[in-house]
């Protein structure tokens, strides 16, 4: 259904593990892609969860994924032990904590609006009249949705 071509890249979410023939699928993965295009797969299931969560606290949100094995999709890389698994989930952590030191610190308390309107996610979200929505339940969204409602 798409063009070759078409696509600046490709995410595959859950990992191409999952499907009957790998070879095909990235064959069809690579044919839609435009030259010099990217393919990356996501394989864990938390950061779709997390994104909408954060949308509906109207949060900016961006993932940092960090490599830990090849063996799923790799054609060059055999199976990994526990053991060298560790070993680069360390070495991803100090990695995470150093991008962490740096980043932070340039989080300013008093912050200009989101240019991607992150902070007024919810403007437009919720339909229920007013008059039609159970306090209680108002209440115990206040935390997330009291700008709005």
């Amino acid at each position: 259904p798409f063009e070759e071509g078409q696509f600046d890249a490709v995410t595959i979410s859950f990992g191409i593990r999952n499907v009957t023939d790998r070879m095909a699928a990235l064959r069809e993965f690579l044919r839609v892609l435009k030259p010099g295009g990217r393919l990356a797969s996501v394989i864990g299931m938390t950061n779709m969860p997390e994104a909408k969560l954060a949308r509906e606290a109207e949060l900016c949100y961006a993932t940092v994924a960090m490599v830990t094995d090849y063996d799923s999709w790799h054609p060059d890389h055999g199976a990994v032990d526990i053991t060298s698994i560790i070993e680069v989930m360390k070495g991803n952590g100090a990695k995470a904590r150093a991008l962490l030191a740096e980043v932070v610190p340039t989080f300013a308390e008093d912050r200009a609006p989101c240019s991607h309107h992150c902070d007024h996610a919810l403007q437009y979200a919720i339909i229920t009249a007013p008059e039609a929505r159970d306090e209680a339940l108002v209440g115990r969204l206040d935390a997330i949705a009291g700008r709005v409602l």
